[in-house]
């Protein structure tokens, strides 16, 4: 079979198997219960959420795009194009206006699938390689932001932006754990999410998605945007409350796990790469040999 036997039958299909998974996602235009259901759950209960089922969702949209349909890649590239776009721009534009940082990682959560669908987009091996490498980089800077978002809200009591204001001369190791993992997101190198989403748009240029490229490299320079002025809450602003915030050691543990994989996925990339390629092998399928060895991915080894 090719794309020429898609018929409207079948593209309904794929429109509805994406409705179904894309709601798990939080991919665009399905994204609706994710700010609320991110504001209104315990701290901790956000952070599973926030990728938990995201990765589990993917794994198994890799499956079905990429193997049971994998012949009828013509008829859906263009949804994934469109939903990739959709959730890029909506999740970051709507985020500048949060000022409950739970909400603000629930619409940055929205933009960052939509840089993960470029990787499901491409199609190919190298594709499904740059999807897993992302939510490697993503599960260690989204969930340090949590664990700083728990430390600091079991002190103020609330989730408000502005009561981070000072944060750095309250805390300063949260302050700067805070911001390793919101530049990782933003993707600033040479942090782990610079590495991601570079792998991500380089699966996505081997495959000519140009303009999907384009609008991912303008999204970031909008994500840098509401990620800085956290940190110019936390290092310029002056506090509201000048007393200090300490962390319990099992917290300060779960952040150094994540500061140490934000940094070291981002500084020695190449062996994590060539665990996600193994780890994909059953894609191999879906282009040339050397789609499937390390040698075909963006940096040398």
């Amino acid at each position: 079979m090719n794309a020429s036997s898609a018929t409207p039958g079948l593209i309904i299909g794929f429109m509805l198997i994406f409705a179904a998974l894309g709601f798990k996602i939080g991919a665009v235009p399905f994204h609706s219960w994710i700010p609320d259901t991110y504001h209104g759950s315990p701290t901790p209960v956000t952070a599973f959420l926030s990728i938990a089922p995201k990765a589990a969702a993917f794994a198994i949209l890799l499956r079905m795009f990429l193997v049971a349909l994998a012949s009828f890649k013509p008829a859906w590239t263009l949804l994934l194009v469109a939903a990739s776009i959709l959730s890029m721009t909506y999740g970051n534009i709507v985020a500048i206006a949060q000022r409950n940082i739970k909400r603000l990682l629930a619409y940055s959560g929205i933009a960052q699938v939509g840089n993960i669908l470029i990787g499901l987009a491409a199609g190919t091996k190298m594709g499904s390689d740059s999807i897993l490498f992302y939510l490697l980089t993503y599960l260690f800077a989204n969930l340090g932001a949590f664990a700083v978002i728990v430390a600091v809200s079991n002190v103020i009591g609330t989730d408000e932006i502005e009561d981070y204001n000072g944060l750095n001369r309250r805390s300063p190791f949260l302050a700067f754990a805070m911001l390793i993992f919101l530049l990782s997101l933003a993707g600033v190198p040479p942090l782990a999410g610079f590495i991601g989403k570079l792998y991500i748009f380089v699966a996505a240029m081997k495959e000519g998605l140009y303009m999907l490229i384009t609008v991912g490299l303008i999204n970031i320079v909008i994500s840098l945007y509401y990620y800085l002025v956290i940190v110019k809450k936390m290092y310029i602003n002056e506090p509201l409350d000048s007393s200090p915030i300490r962390t319990s050691m099992p917290m300060r543990v779960a952040l150094y796990v994540g500061l140490a994989g934000t940094l070291v996925i981002g500084i020695f990339p190449q062996p994590f790469m060539d665990w996600v390629v193994a780890a994909t092998l059953m894609f191999s399928n879906l282009a040339g040999p050397a789609a499937s060895t390390p040698a075909s991915l963006p940096f040398g080894g």
